[in-house]
């Protein structure tokens, strides 16, 4: 009796608490519904590497302390950036947010978009995305932490002699002149070398001189060392419609038609010489990314952070690659080895994220093993002993049989094994029947956010995760799977919230 008395009372208290919570997340839901689905920068916060809690941030402070007590003048600042993890890989693979060299295969690329984009690349996949953003796979003590270096002018350390090392072998490597074409298509020259005039955007801007030699070497390649000059399109001043522009930063280079984009902003700059667009183009770093906050290689390329308040769209390259690359270049050019950054004092910021995973986020693959699925447009596909389908709570059977048309005819199955003739539903626990040469496979389809198989993501999906994290449902098999709609791994209140963000219209839900 008194046994019977106690789970009474346990009852009543679990229901109170899912009442209290389902309150908090229904009163969620109306203010979401009235806020524009827009992305702006949550307050963030800075600290000390000492105060950094491993358990909420694991995998940082043991690397980073270790990088301390080797180089005693180094300065780490921690960036709470108080974003998801989740929510930020989400939002960082937007087709051509980030791309990847043409050249990559496999886990390398999203699959549901293999086309190119932007002349040679690729949009790079979640999994490529999750490797080049998490910080601790590149808190080694080489070229890869420079990528967090801050890129202010240090008049005590940069200096000429080190722009010097970092243009040497490029088209800039010369001592005495700049050669460049005018809008006339002449020819003519400036008494200046490249270095000074980097030096000079350094003490006019405030940013790194070598930052700014780094990245001209990133945009215009090697170019001409005969002739001292650029190639490249933007930077060559021989471009049609364009003679005698230059743009060496390449800003605003994008979409189909890059080149032009480039050098219709340095016509309307006035680039019209080396020099110029050297000096404008620092003077654009500054203002427009430098100044505002994105003062890293990484805070560049990634737009967690900016005073402006936007977020993720503000990016300076869509190259994923670009940090470490740029950050090599500088490393490996001004520092034959890891002790001569010994004794240097030298500023990092480092981002850290709500919710990462306890383990640094594994490199892509060249190739996809069959366990992890083949994703397609909004659905993955499982191939192995464990055959399922995983959708997007928007597919419908008719795109389904699109996408899966060359793998064999499809047909819809209830939980019970009924062939359906209305296929207008689609629900957690059916089977998905592909034949070809008259054999027949069946997949167990998981419908994302379907939590109770009905074939519906509302708000009492939402419910039924928040009653199995009390206990007072039980969740197995395809059904858990379906409920994993942030694909963190687990099954908690923030895939409950997501599904109420996704209603109205605030998060999707990807498989």
């Amino acid at each position: 009796m008194v046994k019977s008395r106690v789970l009474s009372n346990h009852n009543k208290i679990m229901r109170k608490m899912i009442c209290i919570v389902l309150f908090i997340i229904l009163l969620t839901y109306l203010i979401l519904s009235l806020i524009p689905n827009k992305s702006y920068a949550v307050e963030a916060s800075r600290g000390k590497v000492e105060d950094l809690d491993e358990s909420k941030y694991p995998g940082f402070k043991e690397k980073l302390l270790q990088l301390q007590k080797d180089h005693p003048n180094w300065n780490f600042t921690i960036l709470y950036t108080g974003l998801d993890w989740a929510d930020v890989i989400e939002n960082e693979t937007v087709k051509s947010r980030n791309v990847v060299p043409s050249s990559k295969t496999g886990e390398w690329i999203c699959q549901e978009h293999e086309g190119t984009v932007e002349d040679n690349w690729r949009c790079a996949s979640a999994k490529t995305v999750a490797y080049y953003m998490d910080p601790r796979n590149f808190l080694t003590d080489d070229a890869n932490i420079f990528q967090f270096e801050t890129l202010y002018y240090e008049p005590k350390t940069q200096t000429l002699e080190g722009v010097r090392k970092v243009v040497k072998g490029t088209f800039m490597d010369s001592d005495y002149r700049i050669y460049y074409t005018d809008t006339e298509g002449n020819e003519q020259f400036l008494w200046t070398t490249y270095g000074e005039v980097i030096m000079a955007a350094a003490e006019a801007t405030g940013v790194s001189p070598y930052h700014l030699a780094a990245r001209i070497r990133q945009e215009q390649g090697t170019g001409d060392l005969i002739n001292c000059k650029s190639t490249s399109s933007t930077g060559s001043g021989n471009y049609p419609g364009y003679v005698g522009y230059y743009n060496y930063f390449n800003i605003d280079a994008s979409g189909s038609d890059r080149a032009a984009r480039a050098l219709k902003r340095a016509q309307q700059e006035g680039w019209t010489n080396p020099e110029k667009s050297i000096m404008g183009g620092a003077s654009f770093l500054k203002d427009s990314y430098i100044g505002v906050g994105q003062d890293t290689l990484y805070l560049q390329k990634f737009a967690v952070y900016n005073t402006n308040g936007s977020l993720y769209w503000h990016q300076y390259m869509s190259n994923i690659m670009a940090p470490t690359s740029e950050s090599a270049t500088m490393y490996n050019r001004l520092y034959s080895a890891p002790e001569q950054t010994k004794n240097l004092t030298i500023n990092f910021i480092i981002p850290v994220y709500e919710n990462m995973p306890q383990e640094a986020s594994p490199i892509p693959r060249d190739t996809i093993p069959e366990e992890n699925g083949i994703i397609l447009d909004g659905i993955k596909i499982y191939e192995n002993e464990d055959k399922k389908i995983k959708i997007e709570p928007d597919i419908t059977f008719e795109k389904m049989q699109e996408q899966l048309k060359d793998r064999g005819t499809i047909s819809l199955l209830d939980n019970t094994g009924k062939l359906l003739t209305d296929t207008s539903k689609l629900a957690t626990g059916y089977k998905v029947r592909i034949t070809k040469d008259e054999k027949s496979t069946d997949y167990v389809l998981i419908k994302l956010g379907d939590a109770n198989g009905d074939g519906l993501v509302d708000a009492r999906d939402s419910l039924r995760i928040l009653r199995y994290i009390a206990g007072e449902v039980k969740i197995e098999n395809e059904f858990k799977k379906a409920i994993d709609t942030n694909k963190d791994g687990k099954q908690d209140a923030r895939d409950s919230l997501r599904i109420l963000n996704y209603i109205v219209g605030v998060s999707t839900i990807k498989v």
